[in-house]
Parts: structure tokens; sequence; C-alpha cells
């Protein structure tokens, strides 16, 4: 088992980046600020700064529900249906993943969103196909259902990403998943 140099040459560069610079940002920025301004609002300033770092550092290893949104209404160019409820979400969309992207998630949608959605994927750019592409990362979503409960699988691809509705068969759940790869 070998390491690719260059892979442990990318994440040291990817975490100078995205970790180090910022923090020592943060900090000559809060060291500035002591010195002009009084030690209230220096803290404060550093207390916001500290903040946003991790809610940021947070955001990239697990998005919002609004990321998954998101990603579904920019792939299908459809909207996001009102009753959706997500059972299951998974990710992979780090630095650490050089570009590759990864949303998965499982979400419950009423009958008749369910079949609105249906029709409007059969008539968007999607193609119905047999299989969806599985990933490690998506076996907690995958694993738990079997290959009699899908109904239609959709797949709308471009060089460079997937992205697949999966309807399953009791006409209230579905799967969404994408991936990029670089």
């Amino acid at each position: 088992f070998m390491i690719d140099p260059f892979y442990i040459l990318a994440i040291i560069v990817a975490v100078g980046i995205f970790y180090v610079i910022p923090i020592v940002i943060i900090y000559f920025t809060y060291k500035f600020a002591k010195r002009k301004l009084n030690g209230k609002i220096a803290n404060s300033i550093l207390t916001f700064m500290i903040i946003i770092f991790l809610y940021i550092s947070y955001a990239d290893f697990y998005p919002l529900e609004n990321s998954y949104k998101r990603n579904f209404e920019e792939k299908t160019e459809l909207n996001f249906p009102k009753s959706a409820k997500y059972l299951e979400k998974v990710s992979a969309n780090s630095i650490f993943d050089f570009g590759g992207r990864m949303y998965c998630s499982k979400i419950e949608i009423s009958e008749n969103d369910y079949l609105k959605l249906e029709n409007e994927i059969e008539k968007s750019n999607f193609i119905k196909v047999e299989s969806y592409t599985e990933e490690m990362d998506t076996d907690v979503i995958f694993s738990k259902i079997k290959d009699s409960e899908i109904d239609k699988i959709y797949r709308s691809r471009t060089s460079f990403d997937e992205y697949f509705v999966i309807f399953l068969s009791d006409k209230k759940t579905l799967v969404l998943f994408y991936r990029k790869w670089t």
C-alpha cells in the first residue's frame, strides 16, 4: 500500500489554504484590532471571526438541508417539493475531495407531489435508466433499499457530473443522488 506523494502534498496545500491562512489572518486581525481599538471591541471581532470560520468549516463537511435543496433545483431545473421531509442524507464535499462532490438524500413527499415530480422528470432532459451508480459513502442509504422497492430511475449526466432521481414504489419516497468528479 503506497500513498501517492502528490496526494499528501495536495492535502498539505489544502490545509494551508483553507485552515492555516484563515487562522493566521484571524490572529493578526485580532492583534491589530487590540492595538487600535479597545479590548471589548477587539474581543468581539475575534469572536465573530472565529464563529464565521467554524461555521464555514462545519458547513464544508456537513452541508445544510438547503444545500441539498439547491442542488436538486440546479440539476433538475424544477422546484423542490414543498411537502418534502428528509429521512436520511449523506454528503462528501470537503476540501479533501479536491473538487469532487456528492449529495445523496432520501426524502418523503406527498403522493400528489410524487406524481407531479415523476411527470415533470419524464418530460425533462432526464433519461430513464435501469441502474444507478453507487458509491461507498451512499451505502448508508442504498443498503436499506431493496431492488424490488425501486420503481423508476432517471439520470441526467454531463461530462463531469451525474444526477439520479430514484422513485420508490411506495409512491411517496425518493432518493436524490448527485456526484461530481474531477
